[in-house]
Parts: C-alpha cells; sequence; structure tokens
C-alpha cells in the first residue's frame, strides 16, 4: 500500500508539522553540543587547539561537529518556517 493512501487529519501538510521538526533539531543540538563539550576547552588560549583537538584525535569529532553546525542551520530555518507559517 503506497503512503498516499493512508488517513491523515483534515488540513495536516509539512508546514503543519513544523513544531515536531523544531523539537527534533533541537534534541539533535542538545545531545552533539554534549558531545562536543566533553572536549572542548573554553579558555581563549586553548579554544582553538581544542576545536583541531575535537576534529583531528577525537574519533569521529569531525562528523559530530559538522553535523552540529548542519542542524544548526536545519533549526533556524524550522523555527522560521514554524513562527511564519501564518503570515
Amino acid at each position: 500500500m503506497n503512503i498516499v493512501y493512508y488517513v491523515s487529519m483534515i488540513g495536516m501538510n509539512y508546514v503543519s508539522i513544523m513544531g515536531f521538526g523544531v523539537i527534533f533539531s533541537f534534541m539533535v543540538q542538545f545531545f552533539s553540543g554534549m558531545l562536543l563539550s566533553m572536549y572542548y576547552n573554553a579558555c581563549s588560549i586553548l579554544c582553538y587547539e581544542s576545536v583541531l583537538y575535537i576534529m583531528e584525535e577525537v574519533l569521529y569529532g569531525y562528523v559530530v561537529r559538522g553535523f552540529h553546525g548542519l542542524w544548526a542551520v536545519m533549526f533556524m530555518s524550522m523555527v522560521y518556517i514554524h513562527v511564519y507559517r501564518g503570515v
């Protein structure tokens, strides 16, 4: 059976479920940020070296950092769509 034939609420479309997307992207941001904060040093002298350490030495650190940056953009775009959908 094709997904087109499933019953859904009247008036439900992709824009009306953006609230779930906002919550999901926030949770992804939260957990990837927690992983990154375990290795990040906020000292003004050592902050660049800690980012290099995350990118080069931590196992899949470059993936987590890229994933975190990608979902930051997704979060802001979903918030924009969710807030301004009625305008």
